[in-house]
């Protein structure tokens, strides 16, 4: 039976190990650096960086804001200033969900990959924020963000927001706009890939060929010719939060995962903080049981037509279990929270 995995790939027939690397069958996967073993490797993800330009984009709202807009999200095209990196989509290095089309222009609807604006509101910010009330957040289960955004729009999807190991946060769509990433959650939602490789059974699995045990415990595989190279930042060094992994139950299920690192957890609280401020109806909350604890099951539809917060895709339907058993929901709740 296939492992469900999540975030940027979908479950396939063959192992999560092979789907998630797509090396040739003759090729031994773990001799090779793992920034090679990627889809696409390195020479793709450069030639990814180097072909974005802001004159690129499809959106129609692109236009007018501030070249570079660092440290700022944007939400009916104006820029909203949070305490953490952004890359934008129209911004050099940028990963654009856009650009398999755009209504404004000439083409065939079928090559987009989001809806434009809200159902019934359009793109009219003052509008929208009284729809928007969920936060969804996914892991990308292929570790890297510039990975997550081709598989994305290979699969014809979409996100909001990327956040890569180094807490580097990445904007592909206006937040007006609705992203494909969360099934009936769409429309209300925004939603997010935070770049981590997933949550599995105990056993082998593609976290060892992440994660490497070190003197302070466990610690991302950072070395030359590691994920490292792909990073906006190359000088990153910094592991999980927690030393160890975490383990628990979702939707019954048994599963093991390093946590997420502290940059990732920063830049989600600053983006959190930024869209709190942004969408009055959306709250710093997240699904709990009768006695205060977290939600890990689905949300029946009534009970998801009632909630306003944060939620995870396992909340959204049965067959996703992201961003997994070591995401620190309490530690973002409090942080989003507190003042800038």
């Amino acid at each position: 039976m296939a492992l469900v995995l999540a975030g940027c790939i979908e479950p396939e027939s063959r192992s999560p190990y092979e789907s998630l690397l797509a090396v040739p069958a003759d090729r031994d996967m773990r001799e090779a650096p793992l920034a090679d073993r990627l889809p696409g490797g390195r020479e793709d993800a450069e030639r990814r960086r180097r072909s974005a330009s802001p004159s690129a984009s499809n959106s129609p709202l692109a236009k007018g804001i501030p070249d570079r807009a660092k440290g700022s999200i944007v939400a009916g095209g104006r820029a909203f200033g949070i305490d953490a990196p952004v890359i934008h989509w129209f911004d050099p290095g940028g990963f654009d969900a856009y650009a398999g089309g755009n209504p404004e222009r000439p083409g065939p609807a079928r090559s987009l990959h989001y809806e434009p604006g809200r159902p019934g509101l359009g793109r009219q910010l003052e509008k929208v924020r009284e729809r928007v009330d969920l936060f969804v957040l996914h892991y990308d289960a292929v570790g890297l963000s510039s990975t997550c955004a081709s598989a994305l729009n290979n699969r014809g999807l979409s996100v909001h927001f990327m956040v890569d190991l180094d807490g580097t946060i990445y904007q592909a769509l206006d937040v007006v706009d609705t992203a494909w990433h969360a099934r009936h959650a769409n429309s209300r939602s925004v939603g997010v890939e935070i770049a981590h490789i997933g949550a599995y059974p105990p056993g082998p699995s593609p976290l060892d060929d992440w994660y490497v045990r070190g003197k302070d415990g466990l610690q991302l595989d950072l070395r030359p010719g590691s994920v490292r190279e792909q990073l906006s930042n190359p000088r990153y060094r910094t592991g999980p939060a927690r030393p160890s992994k975490v383990s628990g139950r979702i939707h019954g299920r048994y599963l093991e995962q390093p946590d997420f690192t502290p940059e990732q957890y920063a830049s989600l609280a600053a983006l959190t903080r930024g869209l709190l401020e942004i969408f009055p109806r959306l709250r710093a909350d997240y699904p709990r049981d009768r006695s205060g604890r977290l939600r890990r099951d689905v949300l029946s539809r009534r009970e998801f037509d009632n909630f306003r917060g944060l939620l995870g895709h396992w909340h959204v339907t049965e067959d996703k279990i992201d961003p997994g058993p070591a995401f620190d929901w309490d530690r973002l709740v409090r942080e989003s929270l507190q003042p800038r």
